[in-house]
């Protein structure tokens, strides 16, 4: 499915390749939830450019339809092709509401989970925007909850997203309240991550442990060869999941990466 993604963006005359429209593929794995001796299944995401707006959906509904087939192309057997064009319908709807206040910055799905439904990462400029954002594009949750829990960081310093189920229906009831520190995980260190692990512990929201163990995963490797490289080790955000005005969980969702030690000041 990956291979046929990317093939598919490479393709000469494709949306994401005569667009330019996904700088970015994401796997995204959880090890958690697997059975014990089973890998994981990967989420797969992409990253939209800036200039991708709600005049581009059809082609994002292409690109789901090739990750998720063959069981999405199932349900267009027999002239089905109502559940592709309810696709188009709601995320169109969903991107132009969410114009005012940010933008559709990642669209993915998680293979082996329920393929009519996919899901969107909302980047929001304006923290203060977040509840009227969620009411603009549907959210059937209470907003107050959002609001309290959003109270709860330094906002100056804290960057959030909104991460949802879409399917052809409109959004689900679980919302995920993602918070990062600004700058991006490549350009921070973990002293930019503390405050925010903070808040997380005083709310219960993680595990003292776990926190040393956020801390222990930071940092750097040099890798020498004919340019020194660094394997740069850090937290890309936090997501809490709310539905039903309660708090399910909290993630930490990690990264590794492979940089020129000079491309961040390294020497």
């Amino acid at each position: 499915m990956l291979t046929c993604l990317l093939a598919e963006i490479a393709r000469d005359g494709s949306f994401a390749n005569e667009a330019l429209a996904v700088p970015s593929i994401i796997l995204e794995y959880d090890v958690v939830e697997p059975e014990m001796g089973k890998s994981p299944a990967p989420g797969i995401f992409w990253g939209l450019a800036e200039h991708v707006g709600p005049e581009h959906m059809e082609g994002i509904v292409q690109m789901l339809d090739i990750v998720q087939m063959p069981p999405v192309r199932s349900l267009y057997k027999g002239g089905q092709t109502s559940v592709h064009d309810a696709r188009i319908a709601t995320l169109q709807r969903i991107a132009e509401a969410t114009v005012p206040y940010g933008r559709i910055s990642q669209v993915g799905t998680f293979l082996g989970r329920e393929t009519r439904k996919f899901r969107i990462l909302i980047r929001i400029e304006n923290h203060l925007t977040i509840n009227a954002c969620l009411r603009a594009i549907g959210w059937p949750g209470n907003v107050d909850k959002i609001t309290e829990t959003v109270s709860r960081f330094n906002v100056e310093n804290v960057g959030f997203g909104l991460a949802l189920d879409v399917g052809t229906d409109g959004v689900g009831p679980r919302v995920g309240l993602e918070v990062a520190a600004k700058g991006g995980w490549v350009g921070t260190r973990f002293a930019h991550w503390q405050p925010l692990i903070e808040v997380l512990v005083a709310n219960g929201w993680c595990r003292e442990e776990k926190a040393m163990g956020l801390k222990q995963w930071c940092g750097y490797m040099r890798l020498f060869g004919p340019e020194m490289h660094l394997l740069l080790k850090g937290i890309n955000h936090f997501k809490i999941s709310i539905q039903n005005e309660e708090i399910h969980e909290a993630k930490a969702y990690l990264g590794a990466c492979r940089v020129l030690a000079r491309d961040v000041g390294f020497e």
